[in-house]
């Protein structure tokens, strides 16, 4: 079935009218007629797929910081207990209520301030490393020129573990 091209360059089918272009039919609304054949709608531009990879890269990161590992086991550390853990270390000591920490799988790890401690300070330095290798791997998709290179881009390497 064909298609017809008004001297306007609007795109219909039905009956001929005039002397308009006959054309192959259009594949869907998004393509457009180039003179001699229709021409798929161009992808993301490369400015957009940047900003969406490097926003990809900062979820990644954000994902990560949300659980640390410490002495065998996982914590989560979410805003709320990175700040009640804050309060214990910077407070110097453990209320009754904090004898024991809920873990990631549910389990129950008893702790002292030297742990709380401990755990600040792995929390430090695995959200330090998440963000340094967010910045790098950033700053590589920065560099990037082509679109093809941007979609092959991995982010998941270089994470702290």
């Amino acid at each position: 079935m064909n298609g017809y091209i008004d001297t306007l360059g609007n795109y219909y089918e039905g009956d001929r009218q005039g002397n308009d272009l006959v054309v192959p039919q259009r594949p869907d609304y998004t393509y457009t007629w180039s003179g001699n054949a229709w021409v798929p709608p161009a992808g993301p531009a490369l400015a957009e797929l940047i900003a969406q990879k490097k926003a990809d890269i900062q979820t990644y990161r954000d994902q990560l910081c949300l659980t640390t590992p410490y002495n065998g086991k996982v914590f989560q550390t979410d805003l709320n207990s990175k700040i009640q853990i804050s309060v214990i270390v910077f407070s110097g000591t453990v209320p009754d209520t904090a004898s024991q920490w809920r873990t990631a799988d549910n389990s129950y790890m008893p702790m002292t301030l030297t742990d709380y401690q401990g755990l600040m300070a792995a929390i430090t330095a695995r959200e330090g490393a998440a963000f340094a290798n967010s910045f790098v791997l950033q700053d590589a998709v920065s560099k990037l020129t082509t679109v093809k290179k941007v979609q092959a881009f991995d982010i998941t390497t270089g994470w702290p573990t």
